[in-house]
């Protein structure tokens, strides 16, 4: 039977969801890395369930990895009959009404306990949908006969949103080692002393650990702490490998919303790692994202060949979702105090032309900027990070709000005619004080330059969501560039990376 006879019950396929899934029924048995590079509007998730219950026909076993939680939703909001598993956090235990990670950490377990039924039903069945960390520490299993025997191992991966694939691996490949709570010493400064420190810390602990009744070492804590020296472990031996390959720095992060010292340890790429999700046994990893390209699989260490990729034409045509680059403001961080006046009578110009809800991406520092400039208008609406949920869902019930958002690039989607407007007031660069970022614009400038097309994309599609939405993006960052008047910046840097669909809606003046 033809992938096509597979397609959920109710669901007429379009044209390019037909493309797509024939070209992977003809890629799947000759490769073992597909890409799907389809852009906002494909309906990925169809495409994702249909491959999965085809494979499952074969006798194959499929797990959906997604990003995020409100991703995942939207897939068990369109196939009831997906099972889900996710952190113990987002359960809740009705006995002891609190959440299941609580309830671990009481030391408590429950009959019915709603976590272990996900569990379960995501290990027994065919098909599941996991988040890309459970799923690589759930899959873990012994090899009996050189088989893997546990259940959550699924024989082909289908990630969504892949090009965030490489940011959450990179954190499982780091090492963030907090100072108030391991005493490290302070004279680690070379890769060979952290990696020595780490490997013996580590071993010391998980000993420890080891000794304790099964019940003891099942805890909560106890496992996050065991899979914390079995991550410290990792790296240490990764850097034992190749300690060219990760940077060493004693900086501070936050901590349970306090910055606090730590040593950290980053890798530069993963291309020389072991993967944490999939596996030489697995039979097919299917990447599926708008923004993903040669780059990205080149430091996650996935080979591909131009025919494992798959590019359907856009959907959404150029015209109903422009992007305006006019009265550009120079919103590099020097200039922005500066600058902030002139941006902020620009917004005001746009709130006045568009009567309906707006979405300005700034980040946190631009938006301390402009807040006390549009103090008493009452269209604007700020959020904090602590906030930010309740902001979002005050400007979806609104009728003619304009929020601005830090974070917003992905993750939102504002369909319909009530979202026609929004405005990229930054394009944001990756920080230079990380090392990692230091590297890239050292030795790696098209790398850098993906990473912020791929933000930029990924902001620039939040509205205009189908083939029969219209959507206006402002851009008004000078550091964008302006071909037209012949002032060059980002966009002339990147021009070979970014995609056809997307250079063709810009409108330069």
């Amino acid at each position: 039977m033809s992938i096509l006879d597979h397609v959920p019950l109710g669901i007429t396929l379009r044209p390019i969801q037909i493309e797509v899934l024939k070209k992977v029924e003809a890629r799947f048995p000759v490769t073992d890395t597909i890409v799907i590079n389809a852009d906002t509007g494909s309906g990925k998730s169809i495409i994702a369930k249909t491959i999965a219950n085809w494979l499952e026909t074969k006798g194959l076993t499929t797990a959906i990895l997604t990003p995020r939680l409100d991703l995942m939703d939207q897939y068990l909001e369109s196939f009831t009959d997906l099972p889900s598993i996710r952190g113990l956090e987002h359960y809740h235990c009705n006995k002891l009404d609190t959440s299941c990670a609580n309830k671990r950490l009481q030391k408590r377990r429950c009959k019915d306990c709603p976590y272990s039924k996900a569990n379960k039903e995501a290990s027994e069945s065919k098909q599941a949908v996991y988040n890309p960390f459970l799923y690589s520490v759930l899959k873990k299993g012994n090899r009996a006969g050189g088989r893997i025997t546990n259940k959550h191992y699924k024989d082909v991966l289908i990630i969504d949103e892949a090009h965030t694939l490489y940011s959450s691996l990179t954190d499982e490949h780091t090492a963030r080692i907090w100072h108030h709570e391991f005493r490290y010493p302070k004279n680690l400064r070379t890769h060979g002393d952290a990696a020595l420190w780490m490997l013996n810390t580590s071993k010391r602990i998980l000993g420890k650990i080891s000794q304790l009744s099964e019940e003891e070492q099942t805890t909560y804590e106890n496992t996050i702490l065991a899979r914390r020296m079995e991550r410290w472990d990792r790296v240490a031996k990764a850097i034992n490998r190749d300690e060219n390959s990760f940077f060493i720095e004693t900086t501070k992060e936050l901590y349970a919303g306090r910055e606090r010292p730590c040593l950290k340890i980053s890798p530069k790429t993963l291309k020389s790692e072991p993967s944490r999700i999939w596996l030489p046994s697995n039979k097919c990893k299917i990447l599926m994202s708008g923004t993903i390209s040669e780059i990205d699989l080149k430091h996650l260490g996935i080979k591909a060949t131009p025919k494992d990729f798959i590019v359907p034409d856009a959907v959404i045509p150029a015209a109903n979702r422009p992007i305006i680059a006019k009265d550009l403001i120079n919103m590099g961080a020097k200039y922005q105090t500066k600058n902030a006046p002139k941006l902020v009578e620009r917004l005001l110009r746009l709130a006045e032309q568009h009567q309906g809800k707006g979405l300005v991406h700034v980040t946190y520092g631009l938006m301390s900027k402009i807040k006390p400039l549009l103090k008493g208008n009452k269209r604007f609406l700020f959020h904090t990070r602590e906030d930010r949920v309740g902001a979002l869902e005050k400007f979806k019930n609104s009728k003619d709000l304009i929020l601005v958002g830090a974070g917003m690039s992905e993750g939102l989607d504002l369909a319909g005619p009530e979202y026609e407007w929004q405005v990229v007031a930054k394009v944001i660069y990756p920080s230079l004080n990380d090392n990692v970022v230091k590297d890239w614009y050292r030795n790696d400038t098209d790398r850098l330059n993906w990473e912020i097309a791929k933000w930029l994309i990924q902001a620039c599609g939040r509205n205009c969501r189908d083939k029969d939405d219209y959507g206006v993006t402002y851009i008004l960052d000078s550091n964008l560039g302006n071909p037209a008047k012949q002032q060059y910046g980002f966009f002339q840097k990147a021009n070979h990376l970014l995609p056809d669909h997307f250079k063709e809606r810009f409108v330069w003046t």
